[in-house]
């Protein structure tokens, strides 16, 4: 990791370490007060601030869902306007899953919808 001051540090950074979920998993250990900047190549950026961590399940075919309190921003280009924008959702708490290296996430009706998902998938 790369420490920016006394309590923040660069963990993982996909164009460096590589896209794998292993891997930013591995990163990231143990860390809890988490920043993610989620950047899609032609839309927008999302920062999601999750006060938990990123647990995988101990059996690498499962997922691990942990509750924490959960925070989502619009950085850039998911609404009008300049600046950052908060993004509200039903309630503080939102489930965070993290399927082994095995797993997957899979949504309210059984489809594969990733690796590590953040928030309630109603």
């Amino acid at each position: 990791p790369c420490c920016l001051g006394a309590s923040v540090c660069v963990c993982s950074r996909g164009e460096c370490d590589g896209w794998e979920q292993e891997v930013m998993i591995k990163n990231v250990g143990d860390a809890t007060d988490l920043l993610l900047l989620l950047k899609d190549p032609s839309g927008p950026i999302i920062a999601a601030h999750i006060e938990g961590g990123l647990s995988p399940p101990a059996d690498p075919t499962q997922v691990a869902t942990t509750p924490c309190a959960v925070s989502l921003f619009s950085v850039c280009g998911a609404f009008e306007g300049d600046g950052i924008t908060k993004i509200d959702l039903p309630t503080d708490e939102q489930p965070v899953w993290v399927a082994g290296t095995q797993g997957v996430v899979k949504n309210v009706v059984c489809d594969p919808s990733g690796k590590v998902c953040i928030g309630d998938m109603i």
